[in-house]
Formats: structure tokens, sequence, C-alpha cells
């Protein structure tokens, strides 16, 4: 089945994200994961998901609006810049641990977040094309998601690999992320 687009389009937000974008890509986030039955809602008080990554130096964001006048948030995603396993960034744990080796530097595809009712429009795959080529195009060796299980099968046909490693995060305790890698 051909995913249907319905006129929506992905965008790049502009950086720095306004307070108000970032607080609805940060409720959008809470609202769907929430649904899932896959967040711990109690981590987040502020009702808005938007942590220190999304702020941090060469971090980018793509939303996809949708809906009347198309101006609700219906689907975001954030791309992280790594130029190195010194950074903290909590993932690379899982590279480490699995003693992969992992081109420097590499970006970091996280946050993928589609509202249910935009789903099986082609949405996440946009959003993966779009992060894909913007980490090639700041120069990237590598790029590297830790993706649920939807979010993996569609990383493994644009090329991505399986690292045979597997976490569940503390904020989100009821779904398994697969570490993934994309070599340029």
């Amino acid at each position: 089945m051909e995913p249907r687009h319905d006129g929506v389009e992905v965008v790049e937000a502009p950086a720095p994200v306004s307070p108000d974008l970032r607080d609805e890509i940060g409720r959008l986030r809470l609202a769907v994961w929430s649904g899932e039955g896959s967040l711990d809602v109690s981590l987040f008080p502020t009702g808005v998901w938007w942590d220190a990554l999304d702020e941090a130096e060469g971090s980018r964001h793509w939303v996809v609006c949708g809906g009347p006048g198309n101006t609700t948030v219906v689907a975001a995603a954030r791309l992280t810049w790594h130029p190195s396993f010194e950074d903290g960034y909590r993932d690379v744990e899982l590279w480490k641990k699995a003693g992969v080796d992992l081109p420097l530097p590499t970006c970091d595809l996280g946050r993928l977040v589609v509202r249910s009712d935009f789903r099986g429009r082609g949405l996440a795959q946009q959003l993966n094309a779009a992060r894909v080529a913007a980490a090639r195009a700041m120069g990237a060796r590598s790029v590297i998601a830790t993706a649920s299980d939807g979010n993996a099968r569609l990383l493994r046909k644009i090329g991505f690999f399986d690292i045979g490693q597997s976490i569940v995060f503390a904020d989100r305790p009821s779904t398994t992320f697969h570490a993934l890698q994309l070599n340029f």
C-alpha cells in the first residue's frame, strides 16, 4: 500500500526553536507516548518533554503540521550532532558495550513522534529521510538511532543495520529500543 501524504509537508524548524513550538513538540511527545502506554508521565510534571539535547549545539528539529489550517504539529523528530563519545550522550553506551566501530562524527536520530491519526501516511519515512540527508550534509560519517520496533523496521529498509544491542529507558519503561547504525 502506498503511503498517503494528504498535502502535509516535513519542514525543518528554524533554530533556535521558539518557546511556543518547543512546547507544542514537547506536548505532542507526551500525548503520543503516554497514549501508547509507553511513558512514565510522572517524570514530566510540566506536561512538556523537551530536554538538554533538544537545545544542544548542532541539534536540529523537523515538524509536520496538519489539521485545520495546517498549523498544528502532528509529527516531529530531532537530529543531534556527536563529534565524539565523550559528550555524555546516554545512547552511546550501547555502542561502547557492543564494541562496534562507529565512524565519527556521528548524528543521532531521536524523538520521532507521529500522532496516531496521521500514521500510515509516510511521515516517519519522510522525517527519517530528511534527517539522514541533513546528517550527510553536515559531514557526519555515520548516523545512529535507538529506535522502537516500528521505526527500527523503517530504518532497516533504508540501510541501517542492527548492532545487536537493545535497551529499555526509565522514561519509556514499556518500549524496547534497538540500536541501529548507518555508515556513509
